[in-house]
Order: structure tokens, then sequence, then C-alpha cells
């Protein structure tokens, strides 16, 4: 057996939960250090508390408890303060359906490019200093974490994360737009989290963004989009299931969604012997091909994060190419690359992804 699947055995599924595993105690060091590198460590260490065996990582468990507290009082901030401003917002890829700790805040600005150099400008006159920017993001400070611990980095940095805010112009990387905006800002909704008030995407815009967030910038699957399918997938109403579907058809994302729902489906396989009929519900909606070409996930041994091949990606962006907005942002990229120092930064960002084993 893997030790992804023995880790998913650990911490189960929603459509399993009778089937827990206990830890291993031999086992803690290597499948903590397995979590962390999937962006599930705080869950894995729930399950350590759950099973009175966190020994030696209970000050990782506080740790990562009071950066979930900190990070969301930063998250609850700075959405007051935007909405003082009157400017639509919302706060993405923050909330997540297992215990998490975020590894920064993201606000997503739902207006007109100078209504977000307003914004910007303003919060940068009240507590918040500016990291860095690329096109499609400024990245600011809550200065409330004190200048001592600001970690200037814009490469490899943000230590701590709790603190550290990144303001989207557009669902983006660099200058490439994989998701419009305009066509989420019909999910948004509030929520209360221990008392405070944050504007979000509804489950299934965050999931659509998470799919491909997952294949498009980053191109890695890790268990957090795991955990991110199967618990939203889990939850869907029918109404909730048609509009997700709705949203990756219309933002011609299909392979990301396809991909991401066939790898949770055969890895909830391998851990918990059986493919839940609401993935292949929704896999038949998508049109997606034989589940059965699964290779190593079908035997066990296939470990994560995985990275998605080249060509997968290239089939991804050449979907995303019948997008108006997708195709211009393209173009804008391709124009920026004429300058050598900048086609530089892309292309060895670009070999970084490729050989990372996380992010």
């Amino acid at each position: 057996m893997g030790q992804t699947v023995k880790l998913l055995r650990i911490l189960g599924s929603p459509l399993a939960p009778s089937a827990l595993e206990p830890v291993p105690e031999g086992e803690i060091p290597s499948l903590y250090a397995l979590a962390a590198k999937n962006k599930i460590g705080f869950f894995f260490l729930e399950a350590l508390k759950r099973q009175g065996k966190l020994g030696e990582l209970e000050p990782e468990y506080e740790k990562g408890y009071t950066r979930y507290s900190e990070t969301l009082v930063t998250a609850a901030k700075i959405s007051k303060v935007i909405d003082s401003m009157g400017i639509e917002h919302v706060i993405f890829k923050f909330i997540k359906p297992y215990p998490s700790t975020p590894s920064d805040v993201d606000v997503l600005f739902l207006c007109s490019d100078h209504e977000y150099k307003q914004a910007v400008q303003m919060l940068l006159a009240k507590d918040y200093y500016k990291i860095g920017e690329t096109p499609s993001q400024v990245v600011v400070y809550d200065l409330r974490g004190g200048y001592e611990a600001m970690d200037t980095r814009t490469w490899g940095g943000k230590g701590g994360g709790i603190y550290y805010i990144d303001l989207y112009k557009e669902v983006g990387a660099s200058h490439l737009v994989y998701m419009d905006k305009e066509k989420l800002s019909k999910y948004v909704t509030e929520v209360n989290l221990n008392g405070e008030k944050i504007k979000t995407l509804k489950p299934q815009a965050e999931l659509a963004v998470a799919v491909a967030h997952s294949m498009i910038p980053e191109q890695l699957y890790t268990l957090a989009d795991y955990y991110v399918t199967l618990y939203y997938l889990a939850e869907a109403s029918e109404e909730s299931l048609s509009s997700f579907i709705d949203i990756v058809k219309e933002n011609h994302i299909v392979l990301p969604a396809k991909s991401a729902i066939k790898i949770t489906s055969l890895l909830h396989q391998a851990a918990h012997g059986f493919i839940p009929e609401r993935m292949q519900e929704v896999l038949i909606r998508l049109n997606a091909k034989d589940l059965k070409r699964g290779g190593s996930l079908f035997r066990g041994d296939f470990e994560t994060p995985y990275r998605y091949s080249i060509s997968t990606l290239g089939r991804a962006i050449g979907e995303k190419m019948r997008e108006g907005k997708f195709r211009k942002s393209i173009m804008v990229q391709v124009a920026a690359m004429l300058n050598p120092m900048f086609a530089k930064r892309i292309i060895d960002g670009f070999v970084w992804r490729r050989k990372r084993e996380t992010y």
C-alpha cells in the first residue's frame, strides 16, 4: 500500500465515515511530512489529536491553530476595509471544507481596473505595506504583524503567511487570465466564521477555481485538491452540481475539472474500495472517458503531489483558447515576453514549476 492511500484511510471520506484507520505510531513523522507536502498538514494534525497521538507535534498543532485564527482576522479586516470603500470583492481560495491553515489571504476585486488601482492606493495609505506586484496582483502586508516580522521577498517569501494578502485584479498568473471574474461575480455569498463576516464565492465556484488553479498555473494535484473536490461534490445539492458544471463549461475548464475529479475518484476507490456515485455522475455529464484507465491509481501505489503532464497542460490551454478574454491575455503575455528580462523570468518560473515537488 502506498503512503498516499494510507494517509487517505487515516483522514477518511465524508462518503465512508466509518472507515477511519488508526495512525501507525512509527509512521507519524513520514505521514506528517507527506500531509504537509500535500497542503493538508493541519488536517493530519487534527486526526492525530482526535486519536490522542499528537505527542511531539502538539506545538505544530498549536501553531497551526493560531495561524488559522490570526489569518482569519487578516481576511475579515481587509474585507471590512474594502467594503467601506464600496468596492465589490471576494476572499477566495481561503475557506476549505476540512481543517486547514491558509498560506495567505487572496482577495479578488470584482470591479474595473481603475477602481482596483484606486482601492490599492487607499489600502496602502492605511495599515498595509506593498511587498511586490505582478501583472495580475499586488502583494501587501497587514502592518498589524509589525515591521520587524515582515518578509519582503517576492520569491519564496511570505514567511508565516498570517499577514500577507494577494490583491488580485484578475484570476490570473502573470498576464494570463485563467478564470473570468465577471462570470464568477454572480456566485458571491457571505459567510460567518468565528463571528467574522467574509465575502467569498459559493462552493461550486470555489471548486471550479480550485481545479483550474491546480492545473493551469500550479500544474500539481495535491491531496488538498482531493479533499476540496470530494467534500464539495459530496455536499452539493443538485442545483449546485448543475451550477458547477455550467461554470466549468462557461469558463472552458472541462479538462481541468475532469482530470481532478477522475484522480479524486480513483484515489477514493484505492483508499475506500468504491467510486462515489456523485463523481461518476459528474464525469458522465462532462463526457469523461473510461475511468478504468487508472494505471498506478488502481494498483494503490500512486503518490501525490501529482504533476500534470506537459501534454495535459497544453490541451487545457487549447481549451481555454476558445474564450476571448483568455486569448487576449495570451497575446498580452506574448507581447510582454519581447522584453528579454521578463521572458527569462517567465521561462525560469515555468522550469521551476516543472521541477518542484509542491507549492
